[in-house]
């Protein structure tokens, strides 16, 4: 099935999965259990998981400079909390991390990605760069 912006999707999916990965690479503690790092433990609750995920999200672009480092960090952290789930049995609130991104996105990142050119442009822009 092909959703909406599919091909936008194919294009832009293992560009985010390549440079997150490296930023794993360079910042390996960073990203690993997350909710130790935030003083929770464990997740009690699906709305836990959602509003951790967009706290620390509005947390990292409070200041108002926004980068695209900052959004593949952004879905970094999402991803450390989706694991810090299922490492604790929980793989059930995985769609509350999904609720919680997408959030962000909608109501605190579209319109800059927009305005910076959107994914696609961001990608070609970047296509031969790395992460320093």
């Amino acid at each position: 099935m092909l959703l909406p912006g599919g091909a936008v999707v194919g294009e832009v999916y293992p560009e985010l999965v390549s440079v997150g990965a490296e930023l794993e690479k360079m910042h390996p503690n960073l990203f690993n259990r997350i909710a130790r790092q935030i003083g929770c433990g464990s997740f009690s609750s699906e709305q836990s998981v959602s509003e951790a995920v967009v706290d620390i999200s509005r947390e990292m672009i409070r200041n108002g400079e926004m980068t695209w480092s900052k959004v593949i960090a952004l879905y970094a952290v999402a991803g450390g909390i989706a694991v810090d789930c299922v490492r604790q049995g929980k793989p059930e609130y995985l769609p509350a991390v999904q609720r919680g991104i997408t959030d962000v996105l909608e109501e605190d990142l579209a319109a800059w990605i927009q305005a910076n050119g959107g994914w696609v442009r961001h990608i070609i822009k970047n296509e031969n760069t790395t992460i320093t």
